[in-house]
């Protein structure tokens, strides 16, 4: 029998392929970065794709373990596909209406503006 996903010969020469995810906390000059396989993201329609639901699992994980503030303003770069969507926006709300925050404010960078703290400590 063979297995259709079997590991073959190639996959052991091709490269590892990783998708990477920081937050900075500008505030105590941190950074945590989510580094990940390019097989475990989740896209918005369910593909293997660095979207929005993967976003949504990273801010939450995020939040729940490292921000003890009640009131975070944040900053983002303007994809769509990623962070300027309906899906982290109703994660946003979910989180103020269920009391786990008290404010929360999602500004986004002008379109080719997007070099931040946060890209800086990527490298």
């Amino acid at each position: 029998p063979h297995h259709t996903r079997q590991v073959g010969p190639l996959y052991f020469k091709s490269r590892f392929k990783v998708q990477l995810f920081g937050i900075c906390n500008e505030i105590r000059n941190i950074q945590h970065n989510y580094l990940f396989h390019e097989a475990e993201c989740i896209g918005a329609d369910g593909t293997k794709a660095h979207g929005p639901n993967a976003v949504v699992s990273m801010l939450h994980h995020h939040f729940d373990n490292n921000i003890k503030e009640r009131v975070v303003c944040m900053h983002a770069n303007n994809c769509v596909g990623q962070n300027k969507n309906k899906t982290v926006m109703a994660y946003l709300c979910w989180r103020v209406l269920c009391g786990l925050s008290d404010e929360l404010t999602l500004s986004f960078m002008r379109v080719g503006h997007t070099r931040c703290s946060v890209d800086a400590k990527f490298g």
